[in-house]
């Protein structure tokens, strides 16, 4: 059974897992994944789905 004090640790183990990285390659990462996101939408789109005409 899990005691208070071991759900209390989880927060400071998990950041300890975490990754540090420079705040310029993160928004590099997220610039990246944004774009990749922006594509994967753009192609999973069927032609012609803005158009309205009848």
């Amino acid at each position: 059974m899990m005691m208070a004090q071991d759900l209390a640790d989880i927060p400071a183990k998990l950041i300890a897992l975490m990754e540090t990285i420079p705040i310029s390659e993160a928004k590099d990462r997220l610039t990246e994944l944004a774009d990749r996101a922006a594509r994967e939408h753009d192609h999973s789109r069927s032609p012609g789905m803005d158009d309205h005409t009848p």
